[in-house]
């Protein structure tokens, strides 16, 4: 079997809610909108209206690689279990090299019929749709899986399907049910060839099917895969490059197919026609009641112009020829649709109706990248202290050499095509540069409670060097339930459990999460939690009841570690779900980690500004003790044998200025001072040593180690210390600082002053240790490296 790519999976976090009919009153407020315009990209959302004109790098977009997207109308849908076994060698063949439009799909046995949560990734034109579907409802499949219901045109099956669901699914499409109507649509439209992957592959076989070089396609898309990757399953996992051992192939059997018997079959695509505009006019136009000649003519003339502009298109020679074709083609391809909605009969066909709607705006598409234009909008529900508030937000980027005018905007708010104008005010949008807009959409509150707000249409007017268009596009409501869950931390080490035998010996900690929630939100939702092996989770509560009148609840949850939980960084998954739909959801990270330090070493600490230094502290089980502004000024402080200066604690802490004479005469007297990372404005006189911090994003080329043989780095725990720097980014803040004494162990090699991140320095009997390396940061991420640093500085 040919390695994947590997990576643990984590379902998507975004919950989709669903949207009904039943939409209220609408009122757009335009004497609430304002403009205000800058140089530099700035949202604020709780302003009625923005423009943002930033600058933004050229697009790299592959115009024909779109044009082709076009020109292909064919579905796929490709099913698998487990993330890691897709096959992204056949699903980039089919997306980026043929144009089809490809979703990944994978389904979970539920009994609540058929529930479907879908993601789109916008540089591949990937779909993934996550399916939760019962055995009684495997007929509803291609609702979910084709947006006009007319089911996908190639179905796909991983060779790694080991649920139960699977076999009825697989049946499903082998029977041929899934087809709307084929004699309507003259056998155009429904599933038409389904392929199964074969778990093995003998050289030099003959089968009636296809066979995918994964490893050339592989390395042509590998960039492209490990984006989507992390889009569609958000971990910070890379993949492996495919090596010599790995398998060439992958080979896929045709088990059925519904096209003419006598085609050859040496590819997925063989035997079927890219696009089908054409025919479909000609089956589904002609064999309506309201039809007629002229009716026919109109629509496959209209089609036959957009075929060929775009196709001259792709041959154009300079970019505003290209331009100009592709704004032809769209046009006829929208009047297309207007005849299609014009027609009583034929709007009603979800089928025909909604494969036009697919194919405009694929072509709209196509046209906006090829202007260097991109165009998008939101309904956006925001929650206030007077409840939910609904705003339209419409966005337009220019990437390309031209500027374009915005003439009008124009909202939709019913069903039918009576359009409300937003903005007549024409906009310039320089190259570049990108306009952003909101405008107040005011509801009935009761119907954003219950989430009743339909889908809605708006349209943009462009001027674009002397061309006109308009760009057509759907906001779907999003954000009706704003329910956010959260581990806190999002991090925990724990000791290493006894080897033994029989798996009894464990070690038992806690964990909390907290659920963040609009006051005026109250009900039940669902608690799922999943660990990974080694952990379990104690008597969690399965249901959750969240009360109006509150921000915010914590649930806690009891855990053992036994002796199976396996070396490296691990995940925990918490979701909360409404009806068996997904609407908040979080991941924390959990691994094996030894870092002892003497219980009989007593330590006090003044808390950093972000919580994280108790937070690590406390997973170590060390003997800890939080300090007070009375106890840094008349406590005894010889009672600890460490004191730890936690980041900005002298923002929180008014007395440490005032001290610094008591810690002088504690370090003098035996006593260890640990200082983290201090922001700039640390003062001069707090503290027993001069040090003047000036934070900097480092990467690990920047920094430089010292004594690579210091006690810091050997004793009780063996540090890798150029492994420990060269991990460094620039997303965690170091604090490098100019220290007036001591051995710099680890130091920023930019500056001929080499800014210290790590010193020891001795006074009296005792020692100050200063660490601008953003060691907490990495201890957040789980290094060993880090981890093992703290203890050592601690029992130093």
């Amino acid at each position: 079997m040919l390695s994947r790519l590997n990576y643990i999976s984590h379902y998507t976090r975004e919950a989709l809610n669903s949207v009904s009919n039943a939409m209220m009153r609408l009122r757009i407020n335009s004497a609430l909108v304002t403009l205000t315009m800058t140089l530099t990209m700035k949202l604020t959302l709780a302003s009625l209206a923005i423009i943002a004109l930033a600058p933004l790098a050229q697009s790299q977009t592959n115009t024909t690689e779109h044009i082709d997207r076009t020109l292909n109308d064919l579905q796929v849908v490709y099913f698998f279990e487990a993330p890691q076994d897709i096959d992204w060698g056949a699903v980039m063949l089919l997306s980026q090299r043929y144009g089809c439009d490809v979703t990944l799909a994978t389904i979970t046995e539920s009994p609540e019929g058929l529930q479907a949560r879908k993601k789109y990734h916008k540089r591949s034109g990937l779909g993934l749709t996550q399916i939760n579907l019962s055995q009684t409802a495997i007929g509803e499949l291609p609702n979910a899986l084709s947006p006009n219901s007319s089911a996908p045109d190639i179905v796909l099956f991983n060779s790694s399907l080991s649920s139960s669901i699977w076999k009825p699914v697989k049946d499903y499409f082998l029977s041929g049910k899934a087809a709307p109507d084929s004699l309507k649509y003259n056998g155009l439209v429904g599933v038409r060839k389904v392929y199964q992957e074969q778990a093995e592959f003998t050289s030099g076989a003959v089968i009636q099917g296809a066979i995918v070089n994964q490893r050339e396609l592989y390395r042509a898309y590998a960039e492209l895969i490990a984006e989507t990757e992390r889009y569609f399953f958000p971990q910070d996992f890379g993949a492996e490059p495919l090596s010599a051992e790995d398998g060439l192939y992958t080979r896929y059997e045709l088990a059925r197919y519904d096209i003419n018997s006598s085609f050859r079959e040496s590819d997925f695509l063989s035997g079927l026609t890219k696009l089908r505009l054409g025919g479909l006019i000609k089956s589904v136009v002609s064999t309506s009641s309201s039809n007629s000649t002229t009716t026919i003519k109109n629509q496959l003339r209209l089609a036959e112009q957009f075929e060929r502009d775009f196709n001259d298109a792709r041959i154009a020679g300079s970019p505003r020829k290209r331009v100009d074709r592709l704004v032809s083609g769209y046009r006829a391809l929208t009047r297309l649709l207007d005849l299609v909605n014009s027609n009583p009969e034929l709007k009603a066909d979800q089928v025909y109706s909604g494969y036009v709607s697919n194919l405009v705006a694929t072509a709209q598409r196509a046209t906006l990248l090829t202007m260097g234009l991109e165009w998008s909008g939101d309904i956006v529900i925001k929650d206030t202290p007077e409840g939910p508030k609904v705003k339209f937000r419409p966005t337009v980027t220019v990437s390309g050499p031209l500027g374009v005018t915005l003439a009008k905007i124009l909202f939709f708010p019913g069903s039918d095509d009576s359009a409300i104008i937003v903005d007549a005010t024409p906009h310039k949008v320089r190259p570049h540069q990108q306009f952003i807009r909101e405008y107040l959409v005011d509801f009935e509150g009761e119907s954003l409670r219950s989430g009743a707000l339909d889908s809605l249409r708006f349209a943009v007017e462009i001027q674009y060097g002397g061309i006109s268009m308009t760009a057509r596009s759907v906001a779907g409501v999003r954000g009706s339930r704003s329910l956010k869950v959260t581990f806190l931390p999002s991090f925990r080490f724990i000791p290493k459990v006894a080897n033994v035998l029989v798996d009894k010996t464990v070690s038992p900690f806690y964990w909390k999460a907290v659920v963040e929630k609009p006051k005026y939100y109250s009900g039940k939702v669902a608690v799922e939690l999943k660990t990974p092996p080694g952990i379990s989770a104690g008597a969690v509560q399965r249901t959750m009841s969240l009360s109006s009148g509150e921000e915010s609840q914590t649930i806690q949850f009891p855990f053992v570690a036994g002796s199976g939980m396996v070396d490296g960084i691990a995940r925990l998954v918490l979701y909360l779900k409404e009806g068996g739909e997904i609407v908040a959801a979080d991941t924390a990270l959990i691994r094996v980690a030894s870092c002892v330090i003497n219980p009989d070493r007593p330590i006090a600490f003044l808390p950093d500004t972000s919580g994280l230094l108790e937070d690590v502290l406390r997973m170590t089980d060390a003997n800890i003790t939080p300090l007070t502004n009375r106890a840094l000024e008349t406590g005894d402080l010889g009672a600890y044998q460490v004191i730890i200066v936690g980041s900005g604690s002298h923002q929180l802490f008014a007395s440490l200025s005032k001290v610094t004479e008591r810690i002088e005469r504690y370090v003098r007297q035996g006593g260890l001072l640990v200082v983290m990372g201090q922001p700039q404005d640390w003062p001069s006189r707090a503290g027993a040593l001069s040090i003047r911090p000036l934070p900097a994003a480092l990467e690990g080329v920047d920094i430089g180690v010292g004594e690579r043989n210091h006690r810091l780095f050997s004793k009780p725990y063996t540090i890798l210390t150029r492994r420990l720097v060269e991990t460094v980014d620039s997303r965690a803040l170091s604090a490098p600082a100019e220290i007036a004494a001591g051995k710099k162990l680890i130091y920023d090699k930019r500056t001929s002053s080499n800014r210290s991140l790590l010193t020891v320095a001795n006074m009296g009997e005792g020692r100050i240790i200063y660490c601008g390396f953003p060691l907490l940061q990495r201890i957040s991420r789980l290094e060993i490296n880090a981890i093992h640093l703290l203890a050592n500085i601690l029992n130093y």
